[in-house]
């Protein structure tokens, strides 16, 4: 059967919230599962993969369509993301590993095959030491699945100390990092997109970061 308004509102008349409400829930469950084939007009103006018959999943945030899929997360300023030399870049210094920043990873699940776009904020923090050569103290990368995508790389540059008798260890490392990544005809299944790096510094952490997905369906 078509969708009917529960209630309607005539001029002058104060709307009434739970009515309102009644009319939001009604439209809701129509498109959840209650449109027929006898609502649509002959001339298949409309086709089942325009009515998007969304699921939530509020464990990992991801909300899915008929049509794709979108989420991610958007950490308070309070949540920080912190990863240490010791796994990445203390022993090889020249060649660090990369490893997941923590809370910045995406696990979902395509019915299709599907364009998938990425995108990443976030503000670093990496402190100077007397002994860094390196100018490039920490560095950040996409992933998807285990797969590097080279050309998202970002990373922090020194910031010396505006007085010049604080010591260099003094000094940090820093760069806004932004970015990213669109993927074309990535397969049906279970994927993950994350965001992997190092440090050659003691440690490194990011502040007021979030991460995004958006899956389209071909």
């Amino acid at each position: 059967m078509p969708y009917v308004v529960p209630n309607t509102f005539a001029a002058g008349v104060a709307i009434s919230a739970p009515d309102l409400q009644e009319n939001v829930d009604e439209m809701r469950d129509y498109v959840d599962g209650n449109v027929a084939s006898a609502d649509l007009a002959a001339t298949s103006w409309a086709k089942s993969k325009h009515i998007m018959r969304g699921h939530y999943n509020p464990i990992v945030n991801i909300h899915s369509f008929t049509t794709g899929l979108d989420g991610g997360q958007k950490a308070p300023d309070t949540a920080l993301s912190f990863l240490g030399d010791g796994p990445t870049g203390r022993n090889a210094p020249t060649s660090p590993s990369d490893v997941v920043y923590p809370s910045t990873s995406i696990d979902f699940y395509l019915a299709e095959n599907a364009d998938v776009m990425f995108q990443f904020t976030a503000f670093p923090h990496t402190p100077s030491m007397p002994n860094l050569n390196f100018n490039y103290a920490s560095r950040l990368f996409v992933y998807l699945d285990d797969t590097k995508i080279a050309a998202s790389r970002a990373w922090t540059t020194h910031v010396a100390s505006a007085v010049a008798q604080v010591p260099k260890q003094k000094a940090h490392y820093q760069n806004p990092w932004s970015g990213f990544y669109l993927a074309k005809n990535v397969p049906a299944g279970q994927h993950s997109i994350t965001l992997r790096g190092f440090t050659r510094a003691r440690y490194s952490f990011l502040t007021k970061w979030s991460v995004s997905l958006e899956a389209f369906y071909r």
